[in-house]
């Protein structure tokens, strides 16, 4: 279980995220009140078969989000339990398999990278960056040439900017005693980059330690990229650029936040090469979805500022525009959680 700083650590890092709080007596260990966080305390005592139910629940919630509009886990959650990072990417990548497993439509579409900066990682108590899986379903290609779209918002937390990084051929993971991928390794494989807007969420209602914040797709929710008309090679001064371009995100006409490259481990194509050289992460597939990592921070997006009309500029390229309303999602339970957008698959390579 997590120490008294350690809960601390975690509960702040929750209210950065823009996670609901949990009372003083829930944070000091009741137990939870839902299967998954009975679940996943068995799992933090080293019982695999608990993780793996766990797995199971949060991938159903992650569905439900999208099809029936259901905005956490059922019930909850109430417990902030440190399983670990090793052990939460474990975590990860059964409820991967899950995903899989209960609907193809959310198949694995690609990876982000967080926390590349001091800041981030100062945020979540790490140490170094962290990665999630992307699924199908909710990484979503703008249909129109302006990027404008109207997005119904799932469990919305926050808003980032990133550099995405798209594949145009696979990419093993590097042997634990082998050379590293040098940047220019990496460039190879990339078919092309794009604006893109990572709208973060989460399926838990409580304050979660990092590694059940890892399991949980590392608080991602959806993925939006910028049409292919803003699509760029690598080598073009948008991407070789990056670490000098300005990045604002505004909300409701005003600028909220503001940044550049150099806060993906001083550029864009670091917090992909970052990624790559990841010994422990899966196989890279060809059109697969890289976000390197955000450029400006998180915009938080409390239920309070819903509904809001968002717009992420990356100067001298262009602007994604995003209009998020949580409460008709809710109300109509719509089967499409986005106009204008679709979901993205290797075939619009």
């Amino acid at each position: 279980m997590l120490t008294q700083s350690g809960r601390a650590v975690a509960a702040g890092a929750a209210r950065r995220l823009g996670l609901r709080g949990l009372s003083s007596a829930q944070t000091g260990g009741d137990l939870p009140r839902d299967a998954f966080g009975a679940a996943v305390l068995k799992f933090a005592n080293g019982d695999d078969a608990a993780g793996l139910e766990a797995a199971e629940k949060l991938a159903a919630a992650r569905i439900a989000e999208v099809r029936d509009g259901k905005p956490t886990l059922e019930g909850g959650s109430d417990v902030v339990v440190d399983i670990g990072i090793e052990r939460g990417l474990w975590l990860q990548t059964k409820v991967g398999e899950a995903l899989g497993r209960q609907d193809e439509a959310f198949t694995r579409a690609g990876f982000k990278v967080g926390a590349t900066n001091a800041a981030g990682q100062k945020r979540l108590g790490l140490e170094e960056p962290f990665y999630g899986e992307l699924y199908r379903q909710t990484v979503l290609l703008s249909q129109d040439a302006d990027s404008a779209v109207t997005h119904a918002a799932l469990s919305t937390r926050g808003i980032e900017a990133e550099w995405a990084f798209i594949l145009a051929e696979d990419l093993p993971p590097r042997a634990p005693n082998g050379a590293p991928y040098s940047r220019a390794d990496v460039a190879r494989i990339v078919h092309a980059v794009a604006p893109s807007i990572e709208v973060t969420a989460t399926r838990s209602v409580s304050p979660a330690a990092p590694g059940i914040f890892l399991a949980d797709g590392a608080g991602n929710g959806s993925v939006l990229l910028g049409a292919k008309s803003l699509w760029r090679d690598v080598n073009d001064t948008e991407v070789q650029g990056a670490d000098a371009m300005v990045v604002t995100t505004s909300m409701d006409n005003e600028v909220k936040c503001r940044g550049d490259g150099t806060q993906v481990l001083g550029h864009p194509l670091e917090g992909f090469l970052w990624l790559c050289n990841r010994t422990d992460r899966p196989a890279f597939s060809k059109g697969d979805v890289i976000l390197s990592g955000a450029a400006n921070g998180v915009l938080p997006l409390p239920a309070s500022s819903l509904p809001a009309s968002v717009a992420v500029e990356f100067h001298g390229w262009g602007c994604l525009d995003l209009t998020i309303d949580s409460v008709s999602w809710v109300e109509s339970k719509k089967e499409d959680f986005a106009v204008g957008a679709q979901p993205f698959v290797s075939s619009d390579l």
